[in-house]
């Protein structure tokens, strides 16, 4: 198995790189988000990798990440899922995004994605669910948290200096950095911070 490999990109292009290793030129699959962090052709890079081995074909596909190659490998794992699909659907969508797809039975999202129909979708949420680790869950459970707490702060905060005759554009952008600068800030805080500094316009 090819775990990793690095060397200077010779050629790139949307779905694959050629990689300069020695004295060879290696041909690597690679999905759109792995794509758009590599750098230009001329300039080392580095990829974890998988080697897929058939009888009529060798072929190397390369991830940015580690996550990235992690849920390939457990899309392949699934029955009907081919290494093609799997990438198709990687460039479809983030890891996370992914993730949090299956933790909330979102099949509708999933049906979204290149190659995923209903049953498809249904089947991947109850063979994947239970392989992603605990760590994992509770991070992307946490990020969301934390991402819902921040949206409903920002939107209370600008509808209350809204009520006392604010205009948005000129209240979004005090908003969003008070509570960016502390997270726990509370509402009437953030109320009488921004009054003060509308104030002096």
């Amino acid at each position: 198995m090819i775990y990793s490999i690095t060397g200077e990109i010779i050629k790139k292009f949307s779905n694959k790189i050629i990689v300069q290793q020695g004295g060879f030129a290696i041909e690597i699959t690679i999905s759109r988000p792995t794509y758009d962090e590599l750098p230009d052709p001329g300039d080392e890079c580095f990829l974890y990798t998988y080697l897929h081995v058939r009888e009529d074909i060798l072929m190397l596909y390369g991830f940015a990440n580690i996550q990235e190659k992690e849920l390939f490998l457990k899309l392949i794992g699934l029955s009907g899922i081919g290494p093609k699909n799997a990438l198709n659907i990687l460039s479809g969508v983030s890891v996370n995004d992914f993730k949090k797809f299956i933790i909330n039975n979102n099949i509708k999202s999933l049906k979204r994605l290149p190659g995923i129909g209903d049953k498809t979708a249904r089947r991947i949420i109850i063979e994947l669910k239970d392989k992603f680790t605990e760590k994992e869950l509770s991070k992307l459970t946490e990020k969301t948290t934390i991402s819902e707490k921040y949206k409903s702060l920002v939107k209370e905060s600008i509808l209350a200096l809204e009520s006392l005759g604010f205009k948005r554009t000129s209240i979004q952008e005090i908003v969003n950095k008070l509570i960016q600068e502390n997270p726990k800030i509370k509402i009437e805080e953030i109320v009488k911070i921004a009054l003060r500094k509308l104030s002096k316009f």
